[in-house]
């Protein structure tokens, strides 16, 4: 038997199965005790895992090696936290384990202490461990199962750090604050724990405590699927049991919002006690936003201790953005409101030029909006008028941003009563009618706007550089044209049979874009645009349909149908045939024997799914 070599001796049996009494008799070797099985479990790290004491002991007094770790880079000592067995973690901590690196989940045993084992962390630091040992997230995957144990641990955290040094990582402080472990909270801090520590993306315990998350937690592409990200382990969990039924069942409800109420109650408690302490710096900034503990959404009660704590209301984050530029975009105005008590300012500006009526308008309630504007004309500024780098007001956010959370209509009425202009032009021209119509999937609820704008004084004669008008840019956006905006554009003067610098008409943006109907062509038809108009490069609608038909089309545009189904439409009408059987958006709308599908590689968790037509 050879280092490094996987096998399943009687060792490991015993090991498994608590065999003490067995084990005086095997005639073995220290390289059979520290022999590896599958996934490079040595005897120590099973009899640890599987809570025998007796075994742990024979095995170290016969030379286990207390340092060895598997190919998940576990020890001994993270199987005896994670079993929670007093007896194996005190002897692994008596013959002098050091193992204190990180395993594939990126906890070290302080941090498995942490989650599971109260008991096991008084142990830990009462061996001389630091309470603030850190551990460094990364994206290596388990080592090697063939070759795992016996090596040396290149990643391990300083094991007596001293406390008058800093270091960087994430530390059980931060760890016991994700999962919302209040006692735990306390323990640490009354050993010494220290919140200013910054992890590497600069994150304190009180931005964790604030946020309830990690700032790449959320990243496809940037975060780690770790222990870390585990939400099974964090209070929050409790909510799951409530998923299916709370909203068909009075009794489930009623006990839903109260496991709520005592997860916020937990929350809150922590959020306390980090502030409470001498160390922690209320205004620190982690790195990858930029953001205080201000600048997260929280809950408003959070906010008040924040502030009161002494946080920044002006402190501007990587982009510029202030605290109220981010409560702002809340779907409710308490934190805007305490903000504003606070002394929080409505003229600073981002890095584009936008003050919070910009931010409100895109997206924010009506009631901050109502604030917003109070406020400014306390200060006899005419912020309504105010423009971004890109020259937009906040009624051009408003059309930008329709679709969120309060009732656009009402918020353009806001507006306009404090003097915003109905048809003010952005830098590149456009003003808020064509950039509502301009936008990428035209909101059914938006036709109250588009009434309000249109009622308000906006201009439907607005064309583009190379000719377009509002409703080419209509044809362009959306993904199937209504005739019912069409109505309402033509009543208030739109020429639906203008042509751009190209020669073409809607009908020809239709085409290209994939958005027309069976009702839009009849209307379209009705109002006398010519359905087999040439562009000046010759083609006509149907010609262009037929282009874009055959092109590859990936999943992210909707129906990748909808070309297909302006193909087909155009020609059923240009040879006088029934259009009817197309008038659903559906499969059955394109014949199955014209097409077939071929997924294309992208890259990274992506497909995109091409249509070739036979």
């Amino acid at each position: 038997m050879s280092e490094g070599t996987e096998t399943f001796s009687g060792i490991h049996v015993a090991a498994q199965f608590g065999l003490d009494q067995y084990l005086p008799k095997l005639p073995v070797t220290v390289l059979e005790i520290n022999s590896t099985a599958p996934r490079g479990v040595t005897p120590l790290m099973r009899a640890a895992g599987n809570r025998h004491g007796k075994v742990v002991e024979w095995l170290l007094k016969e030379g286990a090696d207390v340092d060895a770790y598997d190919g998940d880079r576990k020890s001994a000592l993270h199987y005896a936290v994670m079993s929670k067995c007093k007896t194996s973690l005190g002897l692994l901590l008596q013959h002098g384990s050091r193992a204190m690196n990180a395993d594939y989940e990126n906890l070290t045993p302080i941090h498995h202490a942490v989650r599971e084992f109260e008991e096991g962390l008084e142990m830990i630091l009462d061996a001389g461990f630091s309470v603030n040992t850190t551990a460094k997230r990364s994206l290596v995957d388990s080592v090697d199962r063939n070759d795992a144990a016996h090596k040396p641990i290149a990643d391990i955290s300083v094991a007596k750090l001293g406390y008058d040094e800093c270091p960087v990582g994430l530390t059980p402080l931060h760890y016991a604050v994700l999962l919302g472990r209040h006692s735990m909270v306390e323990r640490l801090l009354q050993r010494g724990a220290d919140p200013s520590i910054l992890s590497l993306d600069g994150e304190s315990a009180l931005h964790i405590a604030v946020a309830c998350d990690l700032q790449k937690a959320n990243d496809p592409f940037n975060g780690f699927q770790d222990g870390w990200n585990d939400r099974q382990q964090r209070i929050e969990c409790f909510l799951d049991d409530f998923y299916d039924f709370f909203d068909h069942d009075e009794a489930g409800e009623e006990a839903y919002n109260k496991v709520l109420a005592n997860i916020k109650e937990t929350r809150t408690a922590i959020l306390k006690a980090i502030l409470g302490h001498p160390k922690t710096n209320v205004n620190a900034q982690e790195s990858v936003h930029g953001s205080s503990p201000l600048h997260f959404k929280c809950d408003p009660e959070w906010t008040i201790l924040l502030l009161d704590a002494g946080a920044n209301p002006s402190l501007r984050d990587h982009q510029g953005r202030t605290p109220l530029h981010l409560a702002c975009l809340d779907t409710t105005h308490y934190r805007a409101a305490i903000l504003l008590h606070f002394g929080a300012s409505v003229f600073d500006t981002d890095d584009k030029g936008r003050n919070v009526a910009h931010y409100t308008a895109s997206g924010g309630s009506l009631r901050t909006l109502e604030l917003i504007l109070e406020k400014a004309r306390g200060n006899g500024d005419p912020i309504v008028q105010s423009r971004d780098i890109r020259g937009r007001t906040p009624l051009h956010y408003v059309a930008e941003g329709s679709e969120f959370n309060f009732d656009s209509s009402d918020a353009l009425s806001l507006l306009l009563r404090n003097g915003a202009g109905i048809n003010d032009m952005v830098n590149d021209g456009a003003t808020p009618l064509a950039i509502l119509l301009s936008k990428a999937c035209f909101i059914w609820a938006n036709e109250k706007l588009l009434k309000g704008l249109l009622g308000g004084g906006a201009i439907v004669s607005y064309t583009t550089a190379d000719g377009r008008g509002l409703g080419h840019l209509y044809a362009e956006a959306c993904h199937e044209m209504k005739d019912s905006v069409l109505e309402q554009l033509e009543s208030f003067g739109l020429e639906l049979r203008a042509t751009d610098n190209d020669g073409r008409t809607i009908l020809h943006q239709c085409a290209t874009s994939g958005s027309l109907s069976v009702k839009t062509l009849r209307y379209l038809a009705g109002a006398g645009v010519d359905v087999g108009l040439k562009d000046r490069s010759g083609k006509t609608a149907l010609d262009l349909a037929k282009e874009e038909a055959r092109k590859k089309h990936n999943s992210y545009t909707c129906s990748c149908y909808r070309w297909r189904r302006t193909e087909e439409l155009l020609s059923c009408w240009m040879r006088g045939g029934d259009v009817s059987w197309l008038e659903k958006d559906n499969l059955g709308a394109c014949p199955p024997k014209l097409h077939t599908f071929e997924p294309i590689p992208l890259g990274r968790n992506r497909m995109e799914i091409g249509i070739k037509w036979d």
